[in-house]
């Protein structure tokens, strides 16, 4: 179970750095769009 918790916490960081760099990449895309209709 001890050496079970580090994988879980690594598992969780992962999917969360997944996360926000497609929140990055739609945020930028968003914003270059937006830039360019103005």
């Amino acid at each position: 179970m001890d050496s079970q918790y580090p994988k879980r916490i690594f598992h969780i960081i992962k999917i969360w750095l997944m996360i926000a760099l497609i929140a990055l990449i739609l945020g930028l895309l968003i914003g270059f769009a937006l830039g360019e209709g103005n």
